[in-house]
């Protein structure tokens, strides 16, 4: 398709969360295409603060720093019990696929990865029955707070970067309401939003790539249109 390229804008940098940053903005001008690039970015630098476990001073670090006194009361920030909460109902629909609270299984498995070498039972053992009883979430009034049952932590990386996109996505979209589309890319996960083109109402056309074929010029094992989707 042909695009109206006077109102397509693109930023690209990298260092994003630890990775590449690409951003397409539908817009009227270069000046509201950089504000929404701006505000993304604040977005990112925030919420990074709030659950990447790669930076000491981000509160879900804080929080796995802590010494473990079972069932001791943590205050933690709205933003980041909401997002907690969400983690406990993902628990529940993937009948604990998923957990939150996995956090030194996820690093004994890192490990593993850089010496070649398999986790020993013991140790697994001891890091399943930190994950079990987990966690619990309270609140009161403008009070949140968290309770850990067992000494285990906390390792948001398998929703940190998504979580963080659809944060961007939203707050871009309600400072610069009148923007047509945007598409955002960090490190391969993307989510789009509106059109994707100034005057027509098209929608973004994103490849999948073949995971049979991991060049970068391979082309697509299909196409799919979206639309406020990630």
């Amino acid at each position: 398709p042909v695009f109206d390229e006077a109102h397509r804008f693109q930023f690209a940098r990298e260092g994003a969360l630890g990775t590449s940053f690409d951003l397409t903005v539908i817009a009227d001008h270069s000046r509201q295409a950089a504000g929404v690039e701006t505000r993304i970015l604040q977005e990112i630098a925030k919420r990074e603060k709030l659950v990447s476990t790669y930076r000491t001073d981000s509160e879900i670090s804080r929080l796995n720093f802590r010494p473990f006194a079972a069932g001791e009361r943590i205050d933690v920030s709205y933003s980041l019990w909401l997002l907690l909460d969400e983690c406990r109902g993902i628990h529940r629909r993937s009948a604990g696929a998923f957990n939150a609270f996995a956090g030194n299984a996820v690093r004994l498995w890192r490990e593993a990865g850089k010496t070649g070498r398999r986790p020993d039972e013991p140790a697994l053992k001891k890091v399943a029955l930190g994950t079990s009883a987990g966690f619990q979430l309270s609140s009161k009034k403008n009070e949140t707070w968290v309770r850990r049952l067992t000494p285990g932590t906390f390792d948001l990386d398998a929703i940190g970067k998504g979580y963080i996109i659809d944060k961007c996505v939203r707050e871009a979209v309600a400072d610069f309401p009148s923007i047509r589309g945007l598409r955002l890319n960090i490190g391969g996960e993307i989510k789009v939003w509106g059109q994707a083109d100034y005057a027509r109402n098209r929608s973004w056309r994103l490849g999948v790539a073949d995971p049979l074929r991991p060049a970068d010029n391979a082309a697509p094992v299909t196409e799919l249109d979206l639309r406020n989707l990630a």
